[in-house]
C-alpha cells in the first residue's frame, strides 16, 4: 500500500476484508475496484442510472448499524451476477459486489 500513488490502479478481490484495505487505498487517492466478501451487505444510499449505486463501506459490514455509523469510506457498488460452467455442462450462480473509489456519474457526483 504505500507505493500506491494518484493515478494508479489497485485490483483487489474478496479474499481480503473489505474495509481495511478501502480505507487505506482511499487514503493513497489511488483508484480502486476491490470485490468485497459476500458476508458485506452495503447499504444502497442512492441509485444511479447505470445500475450501480453510492453507498458507504464500514467496519462492521452491516446494512444498518446502532449507534449510526460514524466512520466509513464512500464507495460506487457495482453488482455482477455471474454463471459458471463446468466442462460436463453444470452450471452454478453467484454475486459479487465490486466497489470503487470513482464514485463520480453523469447523474450525480458524491
Amino acid at each position: 500500500m504505500p507505493q500506491l500513488r494518484v493515478g494508479m490502479l489497485l485490483l483487489a478481490d474478496r479474499g481480503s476484508d473489505g474495509y481495511p484495505l478501502i480505507r487505506t487505498a482511499a487514503a493513497t487517492s489511488a483508484h480502486l475496484l476491490a470485490q468485497v466478501q459476500s458476508s458485506r451487505v452495503p447499504a444502497v444510499l442512492h441509485e444511479l442510472a447505470d445500475g450501480s449505486y453510492l453507498s458507504v463501506i464500514t467496519r462492521t459490514g452491516r446494512r444498518h448499524s446502532i449507534p449510526p455509523i460514524t466512520e466509513g469510506v464512500a464507495v460506487r457498488v457495482i453488482e455482477a451476477r455471474v454463471t459458471a460452467r463446468s466442462a460436463d455442462g453444470k452450471s452454478k450462480n453467484g454475486h459479487l459486489d465490486n466497489c470503487t473509489g470513482l464514485r463520480n456519474s453523469p447523474e450525480r457526483a458524491f
